[in-house]
């Protein structure tokens, strides 16, 4: 089992460290082709993983007053088949599992990892599906 390090960046966080940190992946072309949407909204809460000291993946949570969204999930291409990614759903899953979570898909992998986590497809938008994952669907 993968061991990582655990960011959280929430509310009046150093903004400077941060964009450090993560600009490029707001800016840069090579970045924005996987995370078309990828911004920090405000009150986004950013999760960073590492593995010693490097990154290898980030994602945000948005709280609204019915749900949390996990978004902008992104595994830098280097570290794509290390388990990554089921670290970071299964980090934040289990971190929020007393919340209604939600999640947006448009590709099937995805949408199949997520299923098997017990979330349930609620609505569909063009090429984008909507997952729901309930507390009461985890007994």
């Amino acid at each position: 089992m993968i061991k990582m390090k655990v960011e959280k960046y929430s509310g009046d966080y150093d903004r400077v460290k941060f964009y450090g940190i993560m600009g490029k992946f707001f800016a840069e072309p090579q970045y924005k082709r996987d995370l078309p949407y990828g911004c920090n909204r405000n009150g986004s809460e950013w999760y960073l993983f590492y593995k010693a000291d490097s990154l290898v993946g980030f994602s945000s949570v948005i709280h609204t007053k019915y749900h949390v969204k996990f978004g902008n999930m992104y595994v830098l291409p280097e570290f794509r088949n290390d388990g990554v990614w089921s670290y970071m759903a299964n980090y934040l899953l289990n971190l929020y599992r007393d919340q209604v979570i939600i999640v947006v898909v448009n590709n099937k992998t995805l949408y199949d990892a997520w299923k098997r986590r017990k979330f349930k497809e609620v609505n569909e938008r063009g090429s984008y599906k909507i997952l729901e994952w309930r507390p009461e669907d985890d007994e």
